[in-house]
């Protein structure tokens, strides 16, 4: 049997999350669920001594186990650079089974709008007009710290009657681009090299809003229950001269970073699901979160600001 410190387990579905590592343990890596063991204390393999349920995609893909040349396990010295039997690696199969279910159980429910159940959600749910008006103002933000100009600049060229600027680089065309955004009144609030460094609060977004011409209305999470947002999601989605941005702690979601913005295209009452069009689009393609999960997920301090995260609801008079 040729030796080897890589044993394959074949095709099993299972959860891409992002790991916590634990000193002294050893992990099961490699876009799989993970769980540890500390093989100097002489525990079985099957022991688990941690579990992520952070960040999961459901994809197909191979699992290693990587290990020390030898390690001590139930007991007994075992030496990692053969083969592990089958027995232990049925067992090993049967945790990544049980570890997918249980980081469902956990989890954030999100549903990604390139799955079928997405898309299909979009065009069936009652509040989705405003995603056609919004969506293709929706570029990628161009850099880290940039959610939140990104997403005023789509609400802004999405809006029917918001005047637009004429930038030397798109001339004679009117369009709002992230570099437009920061104007002579803007930076007063917050510079654009300030930007560049720490990005902008819930408070900064509206103060930014109002001085291109936009009323803003700032909620925090902290005082909006669950049927608050739901309503106030409801409301501007139903108003064409409104939009909603949304201030939001990925780590609630389970997802890779902490605090981001981005603006709201949809809700679906079958599911009580509100689709974020995340202008991170290098990270994760629009989604849709439950109500609730998005509250919690505003709920959360931006330590900032040292207030909660939350919503901006944008509105723009009906005519010029």
């Amino acid at each position: 049997m040729n030796p080897s410190w890589k044993e394959s387990i074949s095709r099993i579905k299972h959860p891409q999350p992002w790991f916590d590592s634990a000193p002294g343990h050893q992990e099961l890596q490699n876009d799989c669920i993970g769980w540890f063991f500390d093989p100097t204390q002489g525990k079985s393999i099957g022991n688990l001594a941690g579990l992520t349920t952070r960040g999961f995609r459901f994809t197909y893909s191979r699992a290693y186990v990587s290990m020390p040349s030898f390690a001590r396990v139930g007991g007994s010295k075992l030496n990692t650079r053969t083969y592990l039997m089958p027995q232990l690696k049925s067992a090993i199969a049967i945790v990544l089974l049980l570890a997918g279910f249980l980081s469902n159980a956990f989890s954030a429910d999100l549903v990604y709008i390139n799955s079928s159940a997405g898309s299909e959600r979009l065009l069936k749910s009652d509040f989705n007009r405003q995603y056609f008006a919004l969506a293709s103002y929706v570029d990628t933000q161009e850099r880290l710290t940039f959610c939140g100009i990104s997403s005023i600049s789509a609400a802004l060229n999405s809006l029917p009657t918001m005047a637009r600027p004429i930038t030397p680089a798109l001339a004679p065309h009117p369009y709002f681009t992230e570099d437009s955004i920061f104007t002579e009144l803007t930076t007063k609030i917050k510079s654009r090299d300030d930007v560049l460094t720490s990005g902008l609060t819930l408070e900064q977004i509206g103060l930014y809003l109002n001085s291109l011409g936009a009323n803003s209305s700032i909620h925090y999470g902290s005082e909006l229950s669950v049927s608050d947002l739901r309503a106030l999601v409801k409301s501007s989605l139903s108003n064409r001269y409104q939009r909603i941005l949304v201030n939001f702690d990925r780590k609630v979601l389970n997802q890779d970073g902490s605090g981001h913005f981005s603006p709201i295209g949809a809700y679906d009452s079958e599911s009580d699901s509100v689709l974020i069009l995340d202008v991170a689009k290098y990270k994760y393609p629009p989604f849709w979160v439950t109500t609730s999960d998005l509250q919690a997920s505003l709920n959360t301090i931006d330590s900032d600001s040292g207030k909660s995260r939350g919503v901006v609801q944008i509105t723009v008079n009906p005519s010029k």
